[in-house]
């Protein structure tokens, strides 16, 4: 769990956590910043509050495990590539007032 005490937290902190499997931010955190969650693999379960108000680039690139989110409608501002690789996503909830959808967000490598 992040606490809503915590007010900024660096691109990449939490980055390859191979163990990660859930996580619950609190009320009070207003961004994920970019590359946060990256190459989390594990990672299933996410919570976000409805004080986030961006999401950073490739923050949760590479979430293989990662199967739905919902977006809180406090978010205006989504980065690039956010859910790239994210094989496994099946349902994600967007808020409207997101009228941009950058490049890569869904973006999935068949090979």
């Amino acid at each position: 769990m992040i606490p809503g005490s915590v007010k900024e937290i660096y691109s990449s902190t939490i980055e390859q956590c191979n163990s990660l499997k859930s996580v619950k931010i609190e009320e009070g955190v207003t961004g994920i910043s970019s590359d946060m969650f990256r190459y989390c693999g594990l990672l299933t379960d996410v919570v976000l509050p409805d004080t986030i108000k961006s999401i950073g680039g490739e923050a949760f690139c590479k979430c293989s495990s990662l199967r739905t989110i919902t977006i809180p409608d406090s978010v205006e501002t989504i980065g690039n590539s956010v859910f790239m690789g994210c094989s496994s996503l099946a349902d994600v909830k967007l808020p409207e007032k997101i009228t941009t959808i950058p490049s890569e967000t869904f973006f999935i490598a068949i090979q």
